[in-house]
């Protein structure tokens, strides 16, 4: 069928999940594109100092399969123990609240390495759209993805939105994937 599963519309969360990854791997589609975002360095990150995200023991943030900054006011997320501000962004989240979020038909956000794993086992090539984060123009986000792509036996590829949120942030972000071996494109937003 098509080349890249990718839903349009502000429900974005569906296609950054398992049950996306399964349906287009039912469509027959080679490719998905996985939005991704990065949760807050945290220096009393709960996950143990050796996790393969973690650089030198320390947490600089953890890579998830998520659109929207604000996922609780523009997907459907809410926090299920009701603590979280609705407007926090992920990038302001611990690894925690950033998993704990859902949405009332049982989706929730992702690490990214969890939906690699579902995209290999399924055949389909993980399309990643990093957003707006700086942090995707350093090395360390892209050297993982990488990494964790070839462990897990997944086709990767990359692009990013040319101006967003600022002219030339997506070149940077593409120039860092590359850098970094992941192929990577900018797109206009």
């Amino acid at each position: 069928m098509g080349w890249i599963f990718h839903l349009s519309g502000s429900k974005k969360h569906i296609e950054n999940s398992i049950r996306g990854i399964r349906r287009a791997a039912r469509l027959l589609f080679a490719w998905i594109d996985i939005d991704l975002l990065i949760t807050k360095a945290d220096p009393d990150c709960p996950l143990p100092a050796d996790d393969e995200e973690h650089i030198d023991g320390v947490c600089h943030g953890h890579i998830v399969g998520c659109h929207w900054d604000r996922p609780m006011l523009r997907d459907g997320f809410y926090d299920p123990e009701g603590e979280l501000n609705p407007r926090l962004r992920v990038r302001d989240m611990s690894i925690d609240e950033a998993l704990r979020l859902e949405t009332k038909d049982g989706y929730k956000i992702r690490r990214v390495r969890v939906l690699l794993r579902e995209c290999a086992l399924r055949h389909i090539g993980a399309y990643v759209e990093a957003k707006d984060d700086k942090r995707f123009e350093l090395d360390w986000p892209w050297r993982y993805l990488n990494t964790a792509a070839k462990k897990r036996g997944c086709r990767l590829r990359a692009r990013t939105i040319r101006n967003f949120p600022v002219r030339g942030a997506g070149r940077r972000r593409a120039v860092a994937a590359r850098r970094n071996g992941v192929r990577c494109n900018t797109i206009r937003g």
